[in-house]
């Protein structure tokens, strides 16, 4: 979210995983068809917020590993892409299959991305120390 990049870009972390995330909140809620009417009332209210990913990201300099579904019927996927062509390096982008709440953690190709960041986190943190 847009949040926790903001804290990671503000503070000294060592990595960062986004997991099935928005470039900006009020895109994903113009994409919502179909809605029912409290649903629309949502939408109208999301639409006021400017939670911008995709800016936030390019600040970072801490390893992100960026994972998202390609057949998310919440969360395009091209919001992944577009965050990942925005951040600097190193960063990486995982796809994973299923829906946006499906148990990637299960799968064997998340796992190895989340030990490579973490392998990264932890290159990164002790050069910090030494």
């Amino acid at each position: 979210s847009p949040h926790s990049v903001q804290v990671a870009s503000r503070t000294d972390v060592d990595g960062l995983i986004l997991e099935s995330t928005f470039c900006e909140l009020s895109e994903v809620a113009k994409s919502m068809l179909f809605l029912s009417v409290p649903q629309r009332l949502l939408r109208l209210a999301l639409c006021r917020f400017r939670l911008r990913t995709e800016l936030a990201v390019a600040g970072l300099t801490c390893p992100l590993l960026i994972a998202h579904s390609k057949s998310d019927g919440i969360i395009p996927p091209d919001h992944a892409a577009r965050i990942y062509e925005t951040a600097a390096e190193p960063k990486s982008l995982h796809w994973f299959r299923g829906g946006h709440n499906h148990e990637k953690s299960r799968q064997a190709k998340f796992r190895s991305a989340v030990a490579g960041l973490c392998d990264s986190a932890m290159t990164r943190h002790r050069k910090k120390v030494a």
